[in-house]
């Protein structure tokens, strides 16, 4: 994100390099949804044999507030377990797949307002949906990896069209359940149950009537009450 940010400080031109991605974190999220493996000796053999061979894909990007992302914006409980996972990581905990469950289980249980949903999602020339508890809005899929395990609430979310949102409208626990089902499975079934989904939107506002917690492609923006979003198609190039 950080690298995006700094190639696109003017814009989307030819004169952008093209990002190669060796990854090296936890999720490696936009790495894997593009097809690098996982290991850095795999992936640099193949993004030098991509170098060679001039083997590029673009890709679209969005903004969220002026900045750029590659993967997904969260607004709500998401957001909340990121910016307490960097807290935990600041006092030298590390992160793994089961300090991530531990931390969204107390999350869910403890910390979290599951009773005042905060959070509208207004788009132009639509309907606004309200009374939303989360909202997160994938550029991609998937939204991240429990592990080596994909995490899809949007499986059709991708970067050749606009952008996809998963709207939390219900966070009892039946209902929680069963969107956590859904989201474990990458099932493809439409808004129910306490859900709202909708796909290939080219901008949207995210409003909240309190302070609500946002996280950008996996790092966390704070508090905030209004983050506006938009797709830019063909933003930039990787090297495949």
């Amino acid at each position: 994100n950080e690298a995006i940010n700094g190639m696109l400080v003017d814009g989307p031109s030819d004169r952008v390099p093209a990002l190669a991605m060796v990854p090296g974190g936890s999720a490696n999220v936009l790495a894997r949804s593009a097809g690098i493996p996982g290991d850095p000796v795999e992936a640099t053999g193949l993004l030098l044999d991509g170098l060679a061979d001039h083997r590029y894909r673009t890709i679209s990007l969005a903004t969220a507030n002026d900045r750029w992302f590659a993967m997904s914006v969260g607004m709500g409980m998401d957001a909340e377990i990121i910016s307490s996972m960097e807290e935990q990581r600041a006092r030298g905990k590390q992160a793994s797949p089961v300090r991530y469950l531990g931390t969204t289980l107390r999350q869910y249980f403890v910390r979290t307002n599951r009773k005042e949903p905060a959070i509208t999602i207004s788009q132009p020339g639509g309907d606004d949906i309200d009374n939303v508890f989360v909202a997160v809005v994938q550029n991609a899929a998937p939204w991240t990896f429990f592990g080596d395990f994909p995490v899809n609430p949007l499986p059709e979310a991708s970067f050749d069209h606009g952008l996809a949102v998963f709207a939390v409208r219900n966070m009892r626990i039946l209902a929680s359940l069963r969107w956590t089902r859904r989201i474990l499975s990458g099932s493809r079934a439409g808004s129910a149950n306490g859900l709202h989904v909708d796909h290939d939107i080219s901008e949207m506002t995210l409003m909240a009537s309190r302070p609500t917690s946002v996280q950008v492609d996996g790092e966390s923006l704070g508090s905030l009450k209004n983050i506006a979003i938009k797709s830019v198609p063909k933003a930039i190039r990787l090297v495949v």
